[in-house]
């Protein structure tokens, strides 16, 4: 079904087909349907009411024995899943790496808050210590992502209106806006980073914790955190550091990578910190290498952002508000917020070097969806393991019950 913007279901799809097994595509716009040229296409045009029987219907007749989505929020994903359940077709779920650039995130039946991951930090700490499996590098490659947003959005605005005039974006976004916003994104990306990187380091010389914020639209925060959306994370962070924290102390938002509207937070940040009083210590980034500005913080608070592992990577205190992967005792902070801003504790090293190669090893491939590199080795590694029809999770069983 839906995939990352970009060629990487494509080149799947090819691999896959390539050692022998079909691979169907079922397109739900224009966009789909550009980045997927391979044979075996199957458009969707009617109500969305009407795609529970639909994909039904299409696993049966053509005998499909996986389903390979990316996230398991979108509404057509959520009907899928819960169609194919109970059926003999296995679900695997591609998301963003949880130890992103140098991976991405292969699981089945969920990811994130769904993810089968073990949420006991005793059962990681009963694990042998290892090193961590090698890996092929990549950079970020943001301007692809930008391009192929654009593409996406472009020849699914082509289409919205003829072919596929049912189809709803799962955002509840305007393609037309959408297109706009990320070309101008492209545009600005050549000046941001280096401006920003500037305000990095003045602010490392001062006091202060983190706050790097996810996508309004990030399913994370719509159906995983107790947040509506960004604009009250923002509320609660501020109002709690305006009460709480101390006086010397700045805190500094840093907004996500793809917000393609940074302006719009930006404002919105500003004027609940004037609201409250503490403008003068209050700092907005919008760009700049995370990493550097996670290492100088004092601590980071994040809602379920993937973020957070940066920091505790980093042995940096880290405090997440939501349910994730990591939040886990010995790995984030356990007290209130109020407390954090007095009082930080550095995670557990040896705790997260073990969570970290455990997650590694049973969810994550190496490559990247983006980068024309990193898309070669994760269609690699990621056909392979699809093909092996390898349960993720048998070293996990194995582990516990020698334990």
């Amino acid at each position: 079904m839906q995939g990352p913007v970009g060629p990487f279901f494509q080149e799947l799809g090819k691999a896959v087909a390539a050692k022998g097994s079909q691979a169907w595509r079922i397109n739900f716009n224009g966009g789909d349907r550009y980045f997927w040229d391979a044979p075996n296409a199957i458009d969707f045009k009617d109500k969305i009411d009407e795609f529970k029987s639909f994909i039904k219907k299409t696993a049966r007749n053509k005998k499909i024995t996986d389903l390979v989505i990316y996230g398991d929020c979108r509404p057509v994903h959520k009907i899928a899943i819960q169609a194919l359940q109970n059926s003999n077709v296995k679900i695997h779920v591609f998301e963003e790496g949880y130890f992103r650039p140098d991976w991405i995130t292969l699981e089945e039946n969920g990811v994130n808050a769904r993810s089968s991951l073990p949420r006991d930090a005793e059962f990681y700490k009963a694990l042998p210590e290892k090193p961590f499996p090698k890996a092929l590098r990549f950079r970020q490659h943001f301007k692809s992502l930008i391009w192929y947003s654009a593409l996406y959005y472009i020849h699914g605005a082509r289409k919205m209106y003829g072919e596929f005039k049912n189809y709803r974006h799962h955002f509840n976004i305007s393609p037309h806006v959408t297109i706009g916003r990320w070309l101008i994104k492209m545009v600005m990306r050549r000046h941001k980073p280096m401006q920003s990187n500037m305000r990095i380091k003045e602010i490392s010389k001062t006091k202060y914790f983190l706050v790097p914020l996810q996508l309004c639209r990030d399913y994370q925060i719509k159906d995983h955190s107790q947040f509506g959306d960004m604009t009250e994370f923002v509320d609660f962070i501020t109002q709690n550091f305006a009460k709480n924290a101390q006086d010397d102390t700045n805190l500094v938002f840093k907004i996500h990578p793809l917000d393609n509207n940074p302006g719009r937070l930006e404002k919105y940040i500003f004027k609940s910190a004037k609201k409250l009083g503490i403008k003068e210590r209050v700092v907005c980034l919008d760009g700049g290498h995370l990493p550097t500005l996670v290492k100088n913080s004092q601590g980071v608070v994040v809602a379920n952002s993937t973020s957070g592992i940066v920091a505790i990577h980093n042995g940096v205190p880290t405090l997440a508000l939501s349910e994730s992967v990591y939040n886990l005792p010995g790995l984030t902070y356990r007290k209130s917020l109020r407390e954090f801003w007095h009082n930080p504790e550095k995670p557990d090293e040896t705790l997260y070097n073990k969570f970290a190669n455990y997650v590694i090893t049973t969810t994550q491939r190496n490559g990247n969806f983006y980068n024309p590199e990193g898309i070669k080795a994760a269609v690699a590694n990621s056909a392979e393991w699809l093909l092996q029809r390898k349960d993720e999770y048998s070293e996990h069983y194995e582990i516990q019950k020698a334990s």
